[in-house]
């Protein structure tokens, strides 16, 4: 597999990106604020605010750690899945998977886009083509399900790719690696 042709991600700060000197808020700070999360608040309540920011902070690792893989593997470096512990260790098998049986050439990898038009910005996972020819943006999700703002903040971002002219996508996938 080549190499992606580049890869930017700039350092988002409290929700922010400042690009050539101008503070963006990231895609997911402006979701977080407009979308109601009802079942969040219950959960919180049902499990009290401690564990559920400890659960949080352990979904937010897993997901990193995911993310430094599948960036590695995309990348060109060396990714054993099979000297790899589950969960991860089966995701990244069903991801080369998916790569391979989909001929998957990345372009762009953790690639931080913005949209002046809008005013918002964000780091996207993955740009790239399949089957040689099909253009598309993947977002990695560890979730136990898909929800609204993951669809919205991928439409996000294929829209600050094509505003800022690095690429267009034909298809947009959620890759989900489910936690259970």
């Amino acid at each position: 597999m080549e190499p992606p042709t580049t890869s930017t991600t700039l350092e988002r700060k409290s929700g922010y990106y400042e690009i050539d000197g101008v503070f963006y808020p990231s895609v997911t700070t402006i979701l977080g604020k407009v979308i109601a999360k009802p079942g969040l608040m219950n959960w919180y309540g049902k499990v009290g605010t401690e564990e559920a920011n400890r659960i949080k902070q352990e979904s937010g690792d897993i997901g990193s750690t995911l993310h430094k893989y599948l960036y590695n593997l995309l990348s060109g470096e060396p990714v054993v899945a099979e000297a790899l512990e589950d969960p991860y260790k089966s995701w990244l098998q069903d991801f080369q998977t998916w790569v391979k049986l989909t001929q998957f050439r990345p372009a762009y990898l953790e690639h931080t886009v913005h949209s002046k038009a809008h005013g918002f910005a964000g780091t996207a996972d993955v740009a790239g083509w399949i089957y040689g020819s099909i253009p598309i943006l993947g977002d990695y999700k560890t979730s136990s399900g898909v929800y609204e703002e993951m669809t919205l903040q991928l439409v996000s971002y294929d829209r600050a790719y094509q505003e800022m002219g690095l690429f267009t996508s034909q298809l947009q996938f959620i890759f989900l690696f489910d936690k259970k």
